[in-house]
């Protein structure tokens, strides 16, 4: 029970937050993996640490700041959510750009070994034609000379 109107229950806001908290700790543990970048990795935390006091920020905000007993403390909170979760779809923005540049770089080279190998099948089929055609040349002349 709470003094006063606010926006969420309490019970309400801390199962959604407890719940969204859980997500995040798996999701960080998840990014422990072999799988991720490290740039990728440490960009993805560091939005999770600002989702995290965004959802703290916005808890806070919607079920334990009352609007009619605390005005100025009601504003700064919804201000201090809404800067929060700023930060956070910005370092998402970053994370997006830096998983685009990881991409272009995976698929540079892979591109760049398909170039090598291939040119190194165009270097062997020379000299096999080479090689061949010296040979030809080879049997050719043993042949006119024989004759």
């Amino acid at each position: 029970m709470s003094i006063g109107a606010i926006d969420v229950p309490v019970p309400t806001g801390l199962l959604i937050a407890s719940s969204l908290f859980l997500l995040s700790v798996w999701y960080w543990h998840r990014l422990g993996g072999e799988q991720f970048d490290v740039s990728t990795r440490a960009l993805r935390r560091g939005t999770l640490i600002f989702a995290v006091l965004a959802i703290f920020a916005l808890l806070r905000a919607a079920s334990f700041v009352d609007s009619e007993v605390s005005p100025r403390g009601y504003v700064i909170a919804w201000l201090s959510a809404l800067g929060l979760m700023s930060l956070t779809v910005l370092l998402l923005a970053v994370d997006v750009i830096n998983s685009l540049r990881v991409h272009h770089r995976a698929i540079f080279r892979v591109s760049l070994q398909t170039t090598n190998k291939l040119r190194e099948q165009i270097t062997t089929a020379e000299k096999n034609a080479a090689t061949k055609k010296a040979a030809e040349t080879k049997d050719d002349r043993e042949g006119a000379s024989e004759a």
